[in-house]
C-alpha cells in the first residue's frame, strides 16, 4: 500500500528540493576547492534555500562567508547550523572560529570551543584556538593548559608546534625571556624546520641583547641555573644504580657510598659551574645578536619569501656590520700606538668576514622602509595580545601625542603659541576639525581621542587584524583611558556613519559588544573610526582630495620607515593649509649627543641636515649621514635635525615639541619616554621625538 502523504505534490517538491540542495552543495564544495569563494556562496546559499534544514550546507557556508570577511553573515550561519545538530563538535568548532574571528564576543567563542570539546575532546585544533582565545582574554594558566593539550594530541603536526610556540611566548611574561628562549630551544630540537620558532627565537634574543645590563644580568643567570639544574640531572640519572629491566635499584645492589655521594656531588657542581659559564658567555649582546642573525637565516632557507625574517635580517646585518666597523676603528688605533702592524691586517680580515652579507658601499643594503608583507605578517600575528603588551611596557605615545595636540588647539583657540610654551593637558578649545586621520592606527587606541576633536576619523593600517579591533574600537573604552588618558574636552556630535571597506564586522549596531565582551558599545558612545582603510600611509593620504584633512596623526608609526620624505610630501599633500601633522619618531641617539652639544654651544633648539656630520676631520658614518638608522630590532630612528629640515623643505613650521622632564645632567631633554624595552621594570627606556606641525604652504 501506499502511505499517506506518498506521492503527493508537496512531498515530490521535497524530494525535488532534498535532490536540489545535494546538488548545490555539491557544487558549492567543487567551487571552494577550487578557490572560487564567491562562486562557492552562492552554491551554498542555494543549498540552504533548498534544504533550511541541511546544517552542513549552513557550516559550509559561514566557513566561506568568513574567508570572505562577512564576519556577522558567518557567525549567524554557524549559529544556525548548531541548532539544527548541536551533537557535532564541528559545528561548534566552526562556530568557535568565527565568534573569534569576528571580535564580537571573546567569551562566547570560548564556550563554543569548549563544547565542541565536551562532545570530541581529541580536537587538537579546538584545543589550538581556545587557548589563543583564553590568552586574548588574560587566562594565561588556563591557556597554556590548553596548549600542552593541543601539543599532546597532534604533537608532530604543525598545530602541535604552533601549540608550544604559543605556550613559549606566555613564558616570557610569566617565567622571563630565559624561560622563553629555552622553551623554543626545545621546540627547535622536536621540530628544526619550523620557520616560526626560528623567528620568534631570534626576536627574544633580540629583546634580551636590547632590554638593558640590569636585565641581561638577571635572565643570564637563570640561563646558567637551568643549564647547571639540566647537568646535575644528568649526571645523577647516569650515576643512579639499575636493575636488569634498567627501572630502579636491583635486587641485591648497594645504594652508593657516602664517599661516592659526595663525589657525585662534586661532579655536578663542577658541571653546574662550566655550563653556567657557557651560557653566560653566550649572553653578551653581540653573542645574543649574532645567533638570532643565524636563525633569521635558517628562517631564509626554510621559506626564502619571508618577510620578518627577510626585514629582521637586514637590520641586523646592518647593525652588526656598523658594530664590527666601530670596534675595528678602536683595535686600529690601538695597534697604531703599540705598533702592531700585523694584528692590524687580522682585524681588517675580520672586518671583511664582519661585513659579508651586510651593506657593501653605504647603505645599499639597507631598505629604506619596511615592506608592506612585513608590517602586514608582523602586527597580524601580534593583534590578539597588542593592547596588554603594550600595557606590560609602561606605553605613553596615544597619551602624549593627545596631550600635544590638545595643547596646541588650546593655545591656537586663545590666540597664543608662544615658542618654550609648556605643553601639559588642558581642555580643549571651542576649535572643531573636519577630518583627522589616524596613521599607523593599530587597534585603534588614538580613535577616542581623536574623536573629541574632528567630525570625521580615518584611520589606517597595513594589518587587517589590527583593523578589526580598531573597527569595534568604541569611544569610552577603559582599556584606551589606560593607555591614552581620558580624552580631552567634548566629544564632537553628528559623528558620520560607518564605511570601513570590509573591515569592520558587519551589521554591527548599539548593541554590538566591545572586543572581549566586556563593556563598551555603540549605545556607550559610539564607534572611535568613521573609516578604516589597508593600506600604505602615503598612498592613503594621496588618495585623499588635496587639504582635505586638518589633522593628521603618527602615533609610534615612523619607526617602520626611513626615508620619510615621500609621507611628508603626501602630508603636505592631504592637509589644509594650518591643518597640523603631529608624530613621534624613535630617537637616533648617537645623533642626539651630538645636537645636543651643539645646542648648548649656539643656544638654538633646531638643528639642520648638516648636522649629521661628524667632527672635522672625520668622514661621515653612512648608517647616519641620511638622518635615520635601522637599527638591530627592525625599528627605525630618526635625528631631530632630519625632522626638522623635512617638515621645512615641505612646508611645515613647527609649533610645539613635547618633553620628559629633564633629569639633573639634562640628559632627556626634547626628548619623551615612550615606553621600555621589556616588560622588566628595570629595561632600558626608548627615547622619542614628539613633534606637532603645521603646514604653511
Amino acid at each position: 500500500g501506499v502511505g499517506e502523504g506518498y506521492g503527493t505534490p508537496e512531498s515530490i517538491e521535497a524530494e525535488r528540493n532534498a535532490y536540489d540542495s545535494a546538488d548545490a552543495f555539491a557544487l558549492g564544495n567543487t567551487e571552494y576547492a577550487a578557490g572560487r569563494l564567491e562562486g562557492a556562496r552562492q552554491r551554498y546559499l542555494e543549498a540552504v534555500r533548498f534544504s533550511p534544514t541541511h546544517s552542513f550546507a549552513w557550516a559550509n557556508l559561514g566557513n566561506v562567508q568568513r574567508e570572505l570577511r562577512d564576519m556577522s553573515a558567518a557567525v549567524e550561519s554557524h549559529r544556525t547550523a548548531v541548532s539544527l545538530l548541536p551533537t557535532r563538535a564541528r559545528h561548534w568548532y566552526n562556530l568557535g572560529v568565527s565568534l573569534y574571528s569576528s571580535r564580537s564576543n571573546l567569551n562566547q567563542a570560548v564556550d563554543a570551543f569548549e563544547s565542541a570539546l565536551k562532545l570530541n575532546g581529541a580536537m587538537g585544533n579546538a584545543q589550538y584556538n581556545l587557548g589563543v582565545a583564553l590568552a586574548e582574554l588574560g587566562r594565561h594558566a588556563d591557556a597554556k593548559q590548553r596548549y600542552i593539550e593541543a601539543a599532546k594530541l597532534e604533537p608532530n603536526t604543525m598545530v602541535g608546534f604552533g601549540a608550544r610556540c604559543n605556550l613559549c611566548n606566555l613564558l616570557a611574561s610569566s617565567d622571563g625571556l630565559a624561560a622563553q628562549a629555552q622553551c623554543l630551544r626545545s621546540l627547535l630540537d622536536d621540530a628544526p624546520l619550523y620557520e616560526r620558532a626560528m623567528v620568534n627565537l631570534a626576536g627574544t634574543l633580540q629583546t634580551l641583547a636590547e632590554a638593558g645590563k640590569s636585565v641581561v644580568r638577571s635572565e643570564t643567570a637563570k640561563l646558567a641555573a637551568m643549564a647547571g639544574y639540566d647537568q646535575r640531572n644528568k649526571l645523577a640519572a647516569m650515576a643512579a644504580p639499575r636493575d636488569a629491566e634498567g627501572e630502579g635499584e636491583g635486587e641485591g645492589q648497594q645504594p652508593p657510598s657516602e664517599e661516592a655521594e659526595e663525589d657525585l656531588s662534586d661532579q655536578a657542581t663542577a658541571l653546574a659551574v662550566a655550563a653556567a659559564a657557557e651560557v653566560a658567555g653566550a649572553l653578551t649582546p653581540t653573542a645574543l645578536l649574532k645567533e638570532a642573525r643565524r636563525l633569521y637565516r635558517r628562517a631564509l632557507e626554510v621559506n626564502p619569501s619571508s618577510a620578518l625574517a627577510g626585514h629582521a635580517l637586514a637590520a641586523l646585518e646592518a647593525s652588526l656590520s656598523k658594530e664590527a666597523d666601530s670596534r675595528d676603528k678602536n683595535s686600529k688605533e690601538k695597534g697604531k700606538e703599540r705598533g702592531k702592524e700585523k694584528a692590524g691586517k687580522e682585524r681588517g680580515k675580520e672586518k671583511g668576514r664582519s661585513r659579508r652579507g651586510a651593506a657593501k658601499k653605504g647603505t645599499s643594503a639597507v631598505p629604506v622602509e619596511a615592506s608592506a608583507e612585513y608590517v602586514g605578517a608582523l602586527f597580524d600575528s601580534y593583534a590578539s595580545e597588542f593592547d596588554a603588551s603594550l600595557a606590560s611596557l609602561g606605553y605613553q605615545v596615544p597619551r602624549l601625542v593627545s596631550q600635544a595636540v590638545s595643547a596646541v588647539l588650546t593655545a591656537r583657540a586663545r590666540g597664543k603659541l608662544g615658542d618654550g610654551e609648556e605643553l601639559g593637558s588642558e581642555e580643549l578649545g571651542s576649535e572643531e576639525l573636519g577630518l583627522a586621520v589616524d596613521l599607523g592606527c593599530g587597534t585603534g587606541l588614538c580613535g577616542p581621542w581623536l574623536k573629541s576633536y574632528a567630525r570625521k576619523v580615518i584611520g589606517v593600517d597595513l594589518s587587517s587584524r589590527m583593523l578589526e579591533v580598531a573597527a569595534a574600537r568604541v569611544l569610552n573604552d577603559p582599556q584606551v583611558e589606560r593607555l591614552a588618558g581620558r580624552p580631552p574636552g567634548k566629544l564632537v556630535k553628528g559623528q558620520a556613519k560607518a564605511s570601513r571597506a570590509g573591515i569592520a564586522p558587519k551589521g554591527r549596531d548599539a548593541s554590538s559588544a566591545a572586543p572581549g565582551g566586556e563593556g563598551g558599545s555603540a549605545a556607550q558612545g559610539g564607534y572611535a573610526y568613521d573609516e578604516l582603510r589597508l593600506a600604505d600611509m602615503g598612498a592613503a593620504l594621496l588618495d585623499l582630495d588635496k587639504g582635505a584633512a586638518d589633522l593628521v596623526i603618527a602615533a609610534d608609526a615612523f619607526c617602520y620607515l626611513g626615508d620619510l620624505d615621500r609621507l611628508f610630501s603626501a602630508a603636505a599633500h592631504a592637509l589644509s593649509p594650518g591643518g597640523l601633522l603631529a608624530f613621534t619618531a624613535e630617537a637616533l641617539e648617537q645623533v642626539l649627543d651630538q645636537e645636543s652639544t651643539q645646542s648648548a654651544e649656539t643656544n638654538s633648539a633646531v638643528g639642520s641636515l648638516g648636522a649629521m656630520e661628524k667632527a672635522k676631520g672625520d668622514a661621515p658614518d653612512p648608517l647616519l649621514s641620511p638622518g635615520w638608522r635601522l637599527g638591530p630590532s627592525g625599528r627605525y630612528q630618526h635625528s631631530r635635525a632630519y625632522l626638522t629640515g623635512l617638515a621645512t623643505q615641505h612646508g611645515f613650521v613647527a609649533l610645539a615639541e613635547l618633553s620628559s622632564k629633564v633629569g639633573p645632567n639634562g640628559e632627556q631633554q626634547g626628548l619623551v619616554t615612550a615606553r621600555r624595552r621589556h616588560a622588566d621594570p628595570e629595561a632600558d627606556p626608548v627615547k622619542a621625538h614628539l613633534l606637532v606641525l603645521t603646514y604653511r604652504p
